[in-house]
């Protein structure tokens, strides 16, 4: 299997890159992390021209139907810049509305960046399942009415739409998990918005007798379930990716500081054992993209459970190097490291928020291990345990 960027990923990837050099710096983050506002319009449109928005939606819908690798090196390249947009939320319920086939003219709008749609899929009870749902849909004579609450929605407090789960009531047959398109503005749905502790805002939404018609409902062709075990994958595996572009911003960074810092008179790059822990945050980080890589490739594959242990091992690594990254770039730097005027400091908050995004590394780990295929190691106590002493004569 062939892992090498394609002509048209690397192209994108360098255009990113330098979009981010030329205009989202971190001065220029800094200033958008303390407004009001949260983002900024003029930032969601340049990531819109540069394609990264279309490159999450069908050809129908004006797109250019990436793949779910495509998406991985989109937010690879963002990693480094820190970007407060909801870009990954957006990602995501785009290809949720992609893979349904529904919504086409919404989709055609989001590409151009002019509309916002993230899903609103979580809630307190759920933690990591977004099947554990609450949040109740009632049929009306016009379509249904929506009550419950979801929590720590990403992006909500700049989208237009969400796309909501809830247990639809049906007389006779119990209930089942159906997805709907809610308009943001819709009455009886609230938003209390917040910052995360990585800067981007979020928000807990309530919905109160929300009345939809009944084209708001998403129809897919596979089980609701089904498709919220592949939008939490792809979440997961686009949350890896982004790690990627952190922990290369931390090592360089630290790489920098410790060419600059002097000791002794001589800079403390010269010191083996400093070098050392620079190649041991190296290594967590090559160990992530492969498995990166890997699980962003098996987001295609038709069997669940490959592509499952696929996503758990990278999602598992990814925790685990991010959490090695970033705390040894904040030891390296000293007390400056954890300073909110130096970039490492807010590097270091976005690594430890993606190690808990899409499921933590005990998740993960849990999860690899329950999954069908899996093959512990032999057990090794045998090698060690000291032959049975020899039987005693029993008198006649």
């Amino acid at each position: 299997m062939d892992f090498a960027l394609s002509d048209e990923q690397r192209q994108l990837a360098d255009a990113i890159g330098t979009w981010l050099q030329r205009h989202y710096t971190f001065a220029h983050r800094q200033g958008v992390l303390h407004e009001p506002g949260a983002t900024r319009a003029a930032d969601w449109q340049a990531l819109a021209e540069l394609g990264v928005l279309a490159l999450a939606a069908p050809e129908q819908a004006g797109g250019f139907d990436g793949t779910p690798a495509d998406l991985a090196v989109v937010m690879e390249a963002l990693g480094p810049g820190l970007i407060l947009e909801p870009v990954m939320p957006n990602l995501l319920a785009a290809q949720v509305l992609a893979r349904t086939g529904s919504h086409t003219g919404l989709l055609s709008q989001w590409a151009e960046g002019a509309t916002r749609v993230v899903c609103a899929f979580g809630e307190r009870h759920s933690r990591y399942d977004d099947t554990q749902v609450a949040t109740r849909a009632t049929p009306t004579p016009r379509g249904f009415r929506l009550d419950g609450a979801k929590v720590v929605v990403r992006g909500a407090a700049q989208a237009d739409h969400l796309l909501v789960t809830a247990r639809l009531q049906q007389t006779g047959a119990g209930d089942s998990l159906a997805l709907f398109c809610v308009p943001c503005d819709a009455a009886g749905v609230t938003l209390r918005g917040y910052r995360c502790v990585d800067g981007p805002h979020a928000a807990d939404v309530h919905l109160d007798g929300v009345e939809v018609d009944a084209d708001h409902r998403i129809e897919a062709t596979e089980s609701i379930e089904d498709l919220l075990a592949w939008h939490a994958d792809l979440g997961a595996v686009l949350a890896c990716a982004e790690g990627l572009g952190v922990m290369q911003a931390l090592i360089q960074a630290t790489q920098d500081y410790l060419a600059t810092r002097k000791q002794f008179g001589v800079p403390l790059l010269t010191f083996q054992a400093l070098q050392h822990r620079v190649v041991d945050m190296a290594i967590q980080l090559e160990q992530s993209r492969s498995l990166t890589l890997l699980a962003s490739a098996a987001m295609q594959d038709p069997d669940t459970a490959r592509r499952q242990r696929a996503v758990s091992a990278a999602k598992w690594r990814s925790a685990t190097a991010l959490t090695f990254v970033g705390e040894q770039a904040v030891h390296l730097h000293g007390g400056i490291g954890v300073t909110d005027e130096l970039d490492v400091a807010h590097h270091f908050k976005r690594a430890t928020a993606l190690a808990l995004t899409m499921g933590d590394a005990d998740h993960h780990l849990a999860r690899f291990i329950r999954l069908p295929g899996f093959a512990p190691a032999p057990a090794l106590a045998s090698v060690h345990t000291p032959a049975p002493a020899p039987a005693q004569a029993q008198p006649a």
